[in-house]
């Protein structure tokens, strides 16, 4: 895993220590029409780290240097690398607060070289790693086409970001999901044999004074109920009889049970199972610490 540190010296011949730029004045908008925002001048350590169009980073070409200015909407760096060694319009910026690091994702905007070969850059907050670092994309959640759970970007690039450091692995939440596929199952009670839903329970008669248990259709006779035991006739319910609920019959493969089965159909595959083989998955997100210019701006 890299390791970010804090910018320290410069070991170019000639080129001498890399030291903080001295601060200035807060600027106005009026001061740049690159910027829109009022600027303060913010001089911490950062390192800015290419990204690629893949949206991965390109750690092994990473600068670093200082934060000159700081907006609301974008940063002004000095960084020590010339400008024809930083062609890069995408970055992220990395950036020691003294107590941790916080991210942002930059659109380049601007790049002067300095008297002393080295690069001061300006850009605003945009572009891919911004965009990458929007906490939605940072948690899993139901993609309705595929039925599963999943990143809103490539799971491959937050993984590569989470081996450098950037991003955190954390657990969101644990889903029941499907046993063969992963997909999300919906639940209902069915047919312990086949999982059907379509069931039908049978209707039962108990006579109370000879106790006889039958279905209702052995007590029917010509418009009335009458016992098929003892042959009492004209039975009334709750004086003579009672309802009882019988067992179920399914009306898919005719198997008969006294219970109902809770079942899982995948909404992704289809496949029907018992509520019991029903698999477990943990829902990983990713947390970061985003780069909060008001918070840089309070400190002063």
């Amino acid at each position: 895993m890299a390791e970010l540190t804090t910018p320290a010296h410069d070991e170019r011949e000639g080129a001498g220590p890399l030291e903080a730029p001295t601060p200035a004045p807060p600027r106005s908008p009026g001061d740049d029409p690159r910027r829109a925002d009022a600027r303060y001048n913010v001089v911490k350590p950062v390192v800015a780290i290419p990204v690629l169009p893949s949206g991965l980073l390109d750690w092994d070409r990473h600068v670093e240097g200082f934060s000159w200015d700081v907006s609301f909407g974008g940063i002004g760096l000095q960084l020590d690398v010339e400008a024809g060694q930083f062609l890069v319009k995408d970055v992220l910026v990395a950036l020691d607060d003294g107590t941790n690091w916080c991210y942002a994702g930059v659109q380049v905007r601007y790049a002067q070289p300095t008297e002393i070969s080295r690069l001061r850059v300006g850009g605003r907050f945009a572009g891919q790693a911004h965009k990458i670092l929007t906490p939605t994309n940072l948690v899993p959640s139901l993609d309705r086409k595929t039925m599963q759970f999943d990143f809103p970007v490539d799971r491959r690039i937050l993984e590569s970001w989470a081996q450098l450091g950037i991003l955190q692995p954390t657990l969101i939440d644990r889903v029941e999901v499907c046993p063969r596929c992963g997909g999300v199952p919906t639940f209902r009670l069915g047919c312990p044999s086949c999982g059907s839903v379509w069931l039908e329970q049978e209707e039962l008669i108990h006579h109370y004074a000879c106790a006889h248990v039958a279905p209702v259709a052995d007590f029917e006779r010509r418009g009335e109920l009458v016992c098929p035991k003892c042959r009492t006739r004209s039975l009334v319910v709750g004086a003579d009889f009672e309802y009882l609920h019988g067992t179920f019959r399914c009306l898919s493969c005719h198997h008969r049970d006294s219970e109902r089965q809770r079942i899982g159909e995948c909404l992704r595959c289809g496949h029907r199972f018992a509520a019991d083989q029903v698999a477990s998955h943990d829902l990983i997100g990713y947390h970061t610490s985003l780069l909060d210019p008001l918070s840089l701006l309070s400190e002063g």
